[in-house]
């Protein structure tokens, strides 16, 4: 090998193995929390109006990958992967259940962007255990979705804390009136219309 080869290749290798952290704009990330929480509830209105056995056609799926390319390069974030999709995909099929508990009062969202089951002494046991469950299923998705985009995006623990913050105002924001709501101080209060 020559020495500019062997040059180019020492500093090819030594280049490869540097990791990049990005910091990005809190604005951006609440947007991009704000779209996602959004398509859920979208995903709800889509499957009254769509016929059944509607299904994903491979152009879509392809959507998910390129879109977000193409925002990177120009500085737009979005939540998208295919990690990402599919937590979207079980979340969007239990939100007709999680709306309607939320409405009733029966499920929260709490300070830390999960889920909880409000005033349980007061629900009689089959109740509970379905809402127990749904609230379960939901947190468990959510701490997911927080792992897919700490991997997808290379996050430090403080960037972490953002994404779930920002998923936090999403959820308590996006959510429908009735909704439990906990406040940073750790009281909760009925969200109004």
């Amino acid at each position: 090998m020559n020495k500019p080869f062997r040059r180019f290749l020492a500093l090819a290798l030594l280049t490869s193995c540097v990791t990049v952290n990005v910091n990005f704009p809190e604005s951006a990330v609440q947007k991009a929390s704000d779209d996602y929480v959004k398509e859920l509830y979208k995903t709800k209105e889509k499957s009254k109006l769509a016929p059944a056995g509607s299904a994903t056609t491979p152009q879509s799926r392809l959507e998910w990958w390129i879109p977000s390319a193409q925002a990177d390069l120009i500085g737009e974030i979005k939540f998208d992967s295919a990690p990402v999709k599919i937590i979207q995909a079980r979340q969007a099929a239990r939100i007709d259940a999680l709306t309607q508990n939320k409405g009733s009062g029966f499920i929260g969202e709490t300070k830390n962007g999960l889920t909880q089951v409000r005033d349980p002494a007061q629900m009689p046991k089959p109740i509970l255990d379905k809402v127990q469950k749904l609230v379960n299923e939901e947190n468990k998705d959510r701490t997911e979705l927080i792992e897919a985009i700490r991997v997808e995006k290379n996050l430090n623990p403080a960037q972490v804390d953002g994404i779930r913050k920002s998923f936090m105002h999403s959820f308590q924001n996006l959510s429908p009136a009735g909704t439990w709501i906990e406040s940073e101080s750790g009281d909760w209060a009925r969200r109004g219309k």
